[in-house]
């Protein structure tokens, strides 16, 4: 018992080092001494070693340290259900606006529209070049929110 108690006391304690902390596009947080591939999304943590306390110190004892650490735990894991249910939204509301530009585009060709009414409420024609960029406007929603 006093080797192990010499031991901890004679424990250089270790300098401060560089870690990266990044959630992925699962929301899975990672922690690493080497930036992630797209190091945009990291942050920078530096991590110190904690002090350690001899057996007459005042201080954090284990519990509060196992306490903190939970804290820390549920605090990621917040993280990652937030980011998830974000990427969920932004799923739905995509898929959302590809079903209703491939609606549009459906029944733009379905109706074969040729016809507009303009400023004063009356019927006109469409040029080809009219049906041509509403074709392209369509198709390019399509592309955006269907790929």
């Amino acid at each position: 018992m006093k080797g192990l108690i010499l031991l901890c006391l004679l424990a250089v304690p270790i300098s401060a080092a560089e870690m990266y902390r990044w959630v992925d596009k699962d929301g899975r947080v990672h922690f690493s001494d080497k930036p992630p591939p797209d190091a945009v999304n990291s942050n920078k943590v530096t991590v110190k070693e904690a002090p350690r306390l001899s057996g007459n110190d005042e201080g954090e004892d284990s519990a509060e340290r196992v306490q903190r650490a939970v804290t820390a735990m549920q605090g990621d894991r917040q993280a990652r259900e937030a980011g998830r249910a974000e990427q969920q939204k932004q799923k739905a509301e995509r898929q959302a606006a590809c079903e209703k530009a491939q609606k549009e585009w459906n029944d733009y060709n379905r109706a074969n529209i040729r016809v507009t009414r303009d400023e004063n409420n009356e019927v006109r024609g469409l040029s080809e070049q009219e049906m041509r960029d509403i074709e392209q406007q369509m198709q390019q929603q399509i592309r955006r929110y269907c790929s």
